[in-house]
């Protein structure tokens, strides 16, 4: 009976808009209306108490944080803004929003309609995000962060020293692993006296994206440059773009260039990552490492994790035979020869499908995602992945 639990338990179906969901989910105060018909509702269900158990997109009551028009061609009168104001008022009027965020199937952003005209004399922000079938999932979280960015009051307030805010996409689930992967970040930076006035998104309400207004510097990583910049400009504070902090050699260079841009010594900055990595050498130094040793692995999952997952495993003495990096934008053609490999693993992230044993890399989440009370970022997340593969490993059976 486990068995069958941890494979069907995990199963996730994921239209486009499931994705918006989950991104609008990251702010606990925002609202989000869609124009569409009620099956809004059903790709909910997709993720609320099932992908992501901490879901508040949905309630019984009135508070609900979906809306939906029903417009559709067939449906296209004229003044259907009327209509559509007084949906959105339904957002602009209930004390648990304060942001609406508005999207819409591809088909309805065709027939051009002014949403700008619409929520214009509204008392609250909001941002219109399109639904484009042709981008990447990732890109409607960089443009909805980049309206934010553009839409948001902010004052140039009088900077605080060794205060940062991050830019990235730390979070896509209200579950345990992501707020670790908060948690985790900001102990790293405190070991180094910074704080941390904002996260860009992590689950709060609206009004926390403000406090990036204390910050003297701005960083961001792939994929969300352009909110940074517009931030960076506005509020006229310093902005860095890292390598995502992956694995050992990018968590190390994450912190060198924080600490290079805010002045901090630079001794203290290695004595603290030598004491992480101590803590690493410390947990690991019991493992037979020729679980490891010669093991063929293959690659499969987004382009900008490439090169770290290839330092994992030269970490481990493994053997990258191949990396097949995509996105959903694009198809992969697979090379059928590589079958003739004896091919010990797949890293990968629910989108791969062949024949070989897979370890799912769970981050971004997709399909399905390995769900765990732990980061899968920084230092912490090294021991976390080299403890489980190490166990699946040993164990094939549980790949």
């Amino acid at each position: 009976m486990s068995d069958i639990i941890e494979k069907y338990s995990q199963i996730y179906g994921s239209p486009f808009l499931t994705w918006v969901m989950m991104w609008v989910n990251s702010i606990k105060d925002a609202a989000l209306y869609v124009d569409w018909p009620d099956c809004v509702f059903y790709k909910a269900d997709m993720i609320y108490k099932t992908h992501d158990i901490n879901s508040n997109l949905k309630s019984p009551s009135i508070d609900s944080k979906l809306y939906f028009s029903w417009v559709m061609p067939n449906k296209m009168v004229r003044w259907y803004d009327d209509k559509i104001k007084r949906k959105l008022s339904f957002i602009d009027e209930n004390d648990n929003f304060n942001l609406g965020v508005i999207t819409c199937m591809p088909v309805t952003w065709l027939l051009a309609i002014q949403y700008d005209n619409i929520y214009s004399d509204f008392k609250k922000d909001f941002v219109f995000v399109p639904s484009k079938t042709d981008k990447f999932r990732i890109d409607w979280y960089a443009a909805l962060l980049k309206e934010i960015a553009k839409k948001i009051y902010l004052d140039k307030k009088e900077k605080q020293k060794k205060h940062i805010s991050i830019v990235w996409f730390l979070y896509d689930r209200n579950e345990w692993d992501c707020k670790w992967n908060l948690e985790e970040i900001k102990r790293l930076l405190s070991l180094i006296w910074v704080t941390i006035d904002s996260i860009w998104l992590d689950w709060w309400e609206y009004s926390n994206l403000k406090k990036i207004e204390n910050s003297e510097l701005i960083v961001s990583f792939s994929y969300w440059e352009q909110a940074a910049k517009i931030l960076s400009k506005r509020l006229w504070i310093d902005e860095i773009f890292l390598d995502i902090p992956f694995w050992i050699d990018s968590t190390i260079k994450f912190l060198e260039k924080i600490w290079d841009k805010l002045g901090i010594d630079k001794e203290f900055i290695q004595n603290t990552i030598k004491k992480e990595l101590n803590n690493i050498k410390t947990q690991t130094i019991n493992l037979d490492d020729k679980i490891f040793l010669d093991k063929n692995y293959i690659y499969a999952w987004d382009p900008f994790l490439e090169k770290w997952i290839i330092d994992i495993w030269n970490f481990l003495w493994m053997n990258h035979i191949k990396t097949y990096s995509y996105t959903w934008t694009k198809d992969v053609s697979f090379d059928r020869n590589l079958e003739k490999e004896k091919i010990d693993l797949v890293i990968w992230n629910s989108d791969f499908n062949y024949s070989w044993l897979k370890f799912e890399f769970w981050f971004p989440s997709y399909n399905s995602h390995f769900l765990t009370n732990k980061s899968y970022f920084w230092f912490v997340w090294i021991l976390n992945f080299i403890e489980r593969l190490y166990n699946e490993i040993s164990n094939p059976n549980k790949i």
